[in-house]
């Protein structure tokens, strides 16, 4: 209690006090997550007063590396390949059904992000050096070069280097904040779906069968595709953005190659949930944002940004609308 009277600031993960009467001298609020919707309707997030700032961002480069990883094991069917190496012997290539599995290549596939802020336009960076074509989705419309810049000031957490602050990289620009508009974006022949856009009311359980049904009608229309593998998925956002019965089906169907899920509706997926037990599947329980400098990383290169922002009276970054 004395320590809530005597605070200014209040740095937390996902814990709110009871009440914010208890914090008297309360100026600011520094969450250590990227998102803030676990906290909504708290009394943290009470007070528009109070402003509120995330560390969305900190995490871009683990999240962008295991989006990466799961890309790579996808095209290199790498559960299949450990499997090979369990039994111990010098495979040739497969031959039915037996033998090392053939990689697909990357270079000249098409890859989708849904959501192309800091840590989609980290990852689109590194896909974009493998010689993939990243087309972007967003929000609202981007189609200026002025609106597709990332308005995110470089902090110690965020080098632009490592991005695409100016936007240049994709090929195509979608608005998803539509249905129409989303539908768009997912018949534009994806060999790869990269979430990365936040949970709200309008992307809560955005992606369901008739979203399926499109992402993977579109790319067997296309010509470059009818030989190859169904879509990939990688959500690294939040589980309930799609309908996940749906995408339990899609997977089932073969509409989806497979999909690597670092998020799930809901968390923890429970023991006996029959996504444990699909082939094509790869679950981790939501730590792509998880490194060991990461705490580090908020506290230098974001709260140390943001109190000096708030001692001048400025805009925090990633200030919460």
């Amino acid at each position: 209690a004395a320590e809530y009277q005597a605070a200014t600031i209040y740095l937390t993960f996902n814990v709110s006090p009871p009440s914010l009467d208890l914090l008297p001298n309360l100026r600011f609020v520094q969450l250590l997550t990227s998102g803030h919707d676990h906290l909504r309707g708290t009394p943290i997030l009470s007070d528009p007063s109070i402003p509120v700032a995330t560390c969305s961002g900190v995490s871009a480069r683990s999240i962008a590396q295991y989006v990466v990883l799961q890309v790579l094991s996808w095209a290199h069917q790498y559960p299949r390949v450990l499997k090979v190496m369990e039994e111990r012997k010098w495979a040739g290539p497969e031959r039915n059904g037996r033998g090392y599995p053939m990689a697909n290549v990357l270079a000249g596939k098409r890859v989708g992000i849904w959501g192309y802020g800091s840590i989609g336009r980290q990852t689109a960076r590194i896909l974009h050096a493998m010689g993939m074509h990243i087309i972007a989705c967003t929000s609202s419309e981007k189609s200026t070069p002025t609106s597709r810049r990332l308005n995110t000031p470089p902090t110690l957490a965020r080098d632009p280097a490592m991005g695409d602050d100016e936007g240049k990289l994709p090929i195509e620009w979608h608005t998803g904040g539509t249905r129409a508009g989303l539908h768009r974006f997912l018949a534009a022949d994806l060999d790869i779906l990269a979430i990365f856009t936040p949970l709200t009311p309008t992307t809560r359980h955005a992606l369901g069968k008739d979203e399926f049904d499109i992402l993977a009608g579109a790319h067997y229309t296309h010509s470059h595709s009818q030989k190859g593998l169904a879509p990939f998925l990688v959500n690294v956002s939040r589980g309930p953005i799609a309908v996940q019965e749906d995408l339990v089906a899609a997977l089932k169907d073969g509409r989806l190659a497979g999909a690597a899920l670092d998020v799930t509706d809901p968390e923890p997926l429970p023991e006996d949930h029959e996504l444990w037990g699909l082939p094509n599947v790869s679950i981790t329980p939501h730590m792509s944002w998880c490194f060991e400098e990461y705490v580090e990383d908020c506290i230098e290169g974001v709260l140390a940004e943001n109190l000096g922002r708030l001692a001048k009276g400025m805009k925090l970054v990633n200030q919460v609308q």
